[in-house]
């Protein structure tokens, strides 16, 4: 599931996702926050607390998760990446990218590979990496 700006910035848009337009994935969250009854400036803990947990989750036009609860069993799709990197590259052993990756990831990088088993339905993404 992924916001317009995320799904540009990945060139996904082609593939439903980012929009809500004729065609596309249908991958909604709805957060549990009345726009109406709240004022961001002033109640801003409450919009945090809100964003916290959608009150639903629907991925392809399903309701997927309830209050934080998955409500259905399955695979879903998975988007990844394959950046072509030089072989002589090895990111694993780069200081800066794992300065980096220690920074701004909230899952370890020994955490980070997705073995091809968990891949049941993807999608593949090929990239040209300059590094």
């Amino acid at each position: 599931m992924t916001r317009a700006g995320a799904a540009r910035a990945l060139g996904i848009q082609d593939l439903g996702k980012g929009h809500l337009t004729p065609g596309a994935d249908a991958d909604i969250a709805i957060y549990p926050i009345r726009i109406d009854e709240v004022d961001p400036s002033v109640d801003y803990q409450k919009v945090i607390e809100a964003f916290g947990q959608t009150e639903y989750t629907i991925k392809r036009g399903r309701v997927v998760a309830r209050r934080g609860e998955c409500v259905v069993d399955g695979s879903n799709a998975t988007f990844w990446v394959r950046p072509k990197v030089s072989d002589a590259y090895d990111m694993g052993k780069d200081p800066d990218f794992i300065e980096k990756f220690d920074r701004y990831y909230t899952v370890r990088m020994r955490n980070y590979p997705v073995q091809e088993e968990y891949l049941n339905r993807n999608r593949c993404i090929e990239t040209e990496a300059a590094i």
